[in-house]
């Protein structure tokens, strides 16, 4: 018994993992957000399984019949129409209610939009932050727009093809219409499309097209840090030291300015430079 979170593709139905398609054979039932969508995946894998419909607006009326239905030994599964459950999906609180009752919580990884996007942005950073789905109204957009342009990495956002272009207004009006920014849509499926540009360029570009699909936006909101060689680290530690800097503070300053580890840089000189 027990509950796992299962992930399904976001596009290509050959993005699953054995494990995923060995587990939703296992469970004796399964709960997902539109069945008419999970039918498609499950047929495509000859998997027959009962189905529930589990969403926002009934996650709280059927809690208590699945936990019980848990404790009484069935193995439910919890899949989204795409990617992960729990990730601008529901099941976070079934997750909490089942932790609560000491029930086991599995995750069986998949595909989820968010790394897809910011690996296929291109932007150098090794820290982004998920804000997921925006407000709808235009005050609470702005609000929360404003809002997150104060953290300083790349952020990774979700929006519907009806609002894509009133969003990308507003964050051109907040970021500034120069800001460097990546667009995905139809990720991993046949139609894919990167985006790759400004946002005053991304809305010419998507003003004259016909938009559809679901987006996944990343902005470059993050101090751009300036990628060094490392012929350029030892000739940087080189003048450095000629300077009378230590080489504790020279790691420390090169460290600093680049944004690489210490223990990277310290491997590197000692093996190019006598530190004595």
């Amino acid at each position: 018994m027990g509950l796992y979170i299962i992930g399904t593709p976001i596009g290509n139905m050959k993005d699953i993992t054995y494990r995923a398609i060995e587990i939703l054979n296992e469970c004796d039932v399964i709960l997902c957000e539109d069945t008419r969508c999970s039918l498609k995946l499950l047929n495509y894998y000859g998997i027959k399984k009962k189905l529930i419909s589990y969403h926002k607006f009934n996650e709280f009326k059927i809690l208590d019949r699945i936990i019980l239905d848990i404790k009484c030994g069935n193995k439910y599964g919890i899949i989204s129409d795409a990617g992960m459950p729990c990730i601008s999906d529901p099941g976070q609180i079934l997750v909490n209610k089942c932790i609560e009752e000491g029930i086991h919580v599995d995750v069986i990884p998949g595909a989820c939009a968010v790394i897809n996007g910011k690996i296929l942005s291109g932007f150098y950073n090794e820290m982004f932050t998920f804000i997921g789905f925006l407000p709808k109204e235009s005050k609470k957009l702005r609000d929360k727009i404003n809002l997150i342009k104060n953290i300083k990495t790349v952020l990774v956002i979700y929006e519907s093809p009806h609002r894509l272009i009133k969003t990308l207004n507003i964050l051109g009006d907040e970021f500034g219409r120069e800001t460097s920014i990546y667009i995905g849509r139809e990720l991993t499926k046949m139609f894919e499309e990167n985006f790759r540009g400004t946002i005053d360029d991304s809305i010419k570009y998507f003003s004259n097209d016909k938009i559809r699909g679901e987006y996944v936006i990343c902005i470059e909101n993050n101090e751009k840090i300036e990628v060094i060689e490392d012929i350029q680290i030892i000739e940087e530690f080189i003048k450095n030291r000629n300077l009378g800097i230590t080489n504790k503070d020279n790691i420390n300053k090169i460290c600093n300015e680049y944004g690489i580890k210490k223990n990277y840089v310290y491997k590197l000189v000692t093996k190019e430079i006598n530190l004595t």
